[in-house]
């Protein structure tokens, strides 16, 4: 017959591995799920971060303006609410250094124009039919066709042109010249600034303005525009 007490402490030893064997699993079990979750929100905030990122930063508030602050204090409800997100404004580039600023080269300069600007006009009644325009008068008959006469005083051939001046002051209001194209260079011999020079002049043709808007002038593209009187 055998004994039971030879078989107590075996079965004593064995629950208690047993119990410390459910209790490992549990913690582990817990810290696992733990893990699982500090995991999943890490994710979560690093695919935020990316997201805002490509995004871009988010627009800052704008302020309300001064008269839409009053026209709330006073309780008008027609007045405009302040418009969310950024707004766009016009800057003009001043052409002065800004602070901290350096200039390696000149800024361009900006025209600014508004419009389409109007071509010179007439600024003095139409002459008389066959009457002569003395050729200080000239600018006044800007775009009509007329006879102007004067003194050729100064000549510059430049091969393709030759201008004909009826004075030599550089500057002036009333500065007048005549243009020769090259094709009727013949009609005066070759060298008009030649033949030309020092003679009193009749030419007959539409004043314009030269290309930079400076002074009058004719074009003279035939020996039937100009008449020597002297």
């Amino acid at each position: 017959m055998s004994n039971p007490s030879n078989t107590k402490p075996g079965h004593g030893a064995n629950t208690v591995l047993l119990g410390m064997l459910i209790v490992i699993c549990s913690c582990a079990l817990i810290i696992a799920v733990r893990l699982h979750d500090r995991l999943s929100s890490l994710t979560e905030q690093v695919k935020k971060l990316a997201d805002s990122r490509e995004a871009g930063p988010a627009p800052a508030p704008t302020a309300p303006s001064a008269s839409t602050k009053d026209a709330a204090k006073d309780g008008d409800k027609t007045a405009p609410a302040a418009t969310a997100g950024p707004q766009l404004v016009t800057r003009h580039r001043s052409p002065l250094p800004q602070p901290g600023e350096e200039i390696v080269k000149p800024l361009p300069a900006t025209q600014f124009v508004t419009g389409t600007p109007e071509p010179p006009k007439a600024t003095a009644p139409p002459p008389p039919a066959g009457s002569i325009v003395y050729w200080t008068k000239a600018h006044e008959h800007v775009g009509r066709e007329i006879t102007v006469e004067g003194k050729i005083v100064a000549t510059k051939n430049i091969g393709n042109y030759c201008f004909l001046n009826f004075t030599d002051e550089p500057r002036g209001g009333d500065r007048f010249h005549l243009i020769v194209y090259k094709e009727a260079f013949d009609d005066f011999g070759g060298n008009p600034e030649d033949t030309l020079l020092n003679k009193m002049l009749h030419v007959t043709g539409t004043i314009e303005m030269d290309p930079k808007g400076e002074r009058p002038q004719i074009r003279i593209k035939s020996k039937e525009q100009v008449k020597v009187v002297e």
